[in-house]
Formats: C-alpha cells, structure tokens, sequence
C-alpha cells in the first residue's frame, strides 16, 4: 500500500481505483480484528501487533484513503490488488470480504438525504425495490469508479467490466465484496434481504462479472 493517485476523472487510466472499496476492506480488518474483550493476563504490547488490522499501518492507511474520497483522487490498482490478496492469504477471508461490502453499502446509504430515506418507510413495496434497483446501480457505480457498468431487466441483473477483483485470478471470493453490498443496499431500501447471485465471474473467464437479483414474489 502506497501513495495516492491523481485525480479521479471521466477518462481516467483504469490503473486509478476508487478509494471507497480499499477502505472499507481496511475498516472491515480493522474491526474483525479488534478483541471484543481483553483477558486479564493478556499481554497487549506483544498480542495486538500481531493483529494486522489494529496495526499503526492500517490507522494510517484508512486516513489516507479516507482524505483520497473527500478530494475525489484515485488510488493505485496494484495497491488494491496487493490488499485483497493480504485478506485472502486469511482463514476470515470470506468473511472480511462480506463485511466490507455490507459496510461500503451502510456508507452510501448514509450519505442519501434523510428526507429521502425516512420516505422509504411509506413507500409500496414495488416503488422501495425501484429505488432499491437504483441505489443499487449508483452504489456499484460509486465503488466501480469510471469502470463499464451495464444494468439488465427482467430480471434485473448489474455487469461490472474489468473489476479490480477480477485480476486476482482467484474467483468466487474477491467477488464476495460486491455480493455483500448489493444485498446490504436492497435491504437498506426495502427491509428484506433479497437472493444475490454472482452468475458470471470473469475471473473464470467471462466478459464481466455479472450480479442477478431475485426478490420473493409477492413482496
């Protein structure tokens, strides 16, 4: 992990990344390693710094990234590449990797107008899942940076080209971030959890990686 790229702009080399998914893996390792309780005859100074997310490196790095989204700069891919990689070398790998994407999800949702989101609580059910569908598409878009995105309906299905994931050449699990945050999204909007299915991955050799939604009929 190393220093901060240009500028984030239409155009911008595909070697840019946008910083909100490095930081919420960060901040997902941060918290999975974070002692829920600390035994009495533990030995902080010598048990902590084998936590790698509680380390003085990732505290630093999370600004860094966090001051990157506020001037809307780019970071390194290979930096990105050479983070999921350090997650999946982890038993928790799995799980890092999910709760980062249901973090970069609460993020986002956070950021939407208040007004805008208390009015999903009165909305029919069928309006909550379009917005659920448009929220969906703004967050990956948010995550994707000025990478192809493509929407499908009917069912409703979301195409990522070339994601940072997919040059890893481990499939399935790096994928499990974007998972993670399009299920955590349409629960945000709609209070349920619909099924997400990673039907195309292309680290497996496919044109893109591509997400299907199924709600439950009747909802």
């Amino acid at each position: 992990m190393s220093a901060i790229g240009k500028p984030l702009e239409p155009g911008s080399p595909a070697q840019l990344i946008v910083p909100y998914l490095p930081l919420a893996l960060l901040e997902a390792l941060r918290a999975q390693d974070r002692p829920h309780e600390v035994l009495e005859d533990e030995d902080l100074t010598t048990s902590f710094p084998r936590r790698f997310g509680l380390t003085s490196v990732v505290a630093s790095q999370i600004e860094r990234y966090r001051e990157a989204a506020r001037k809307g700069r780019g970071v390194p891919a290979d930096d990105v590449v050479d983070l999921i990689r350090l997650v999946l070398r982890r038993p928790d790998a799995s799980q890092i990797l999910d709760e980062a994407g249901h973090l970069a999800a609460r993020q986002y949702f956070e950021r939407i107008p208040r007004t805008a989101t208390s009015a999903l609580g009165v909305l029919p059910r069928s309006a909550a899942a379009a917005a659920a569908r448009r929220g969906a598409r703004k967050l990956l878009r948010r995550l994707h940076g000025e990478g192809r995105l493509e929407v499908a309906r009917k069912p409703w299905r979301i195409r990522l080209f070339d994601p940072v994931t997919a040059r890893l050449g481990a499939p399935g699990t790096p994928c499990t971030f974007y998972t993670a945050a399009l299920e955590e999204c349409f629960f945000l909007y709609t209070k349920d959890r619909p099924q997400v299915t990673h039907s195309t991955c292309a680290a497996l050799g496919g044109s893109c990686c591509e997400w299907s939604i199924v709600e439950e009929p009747g909802k």
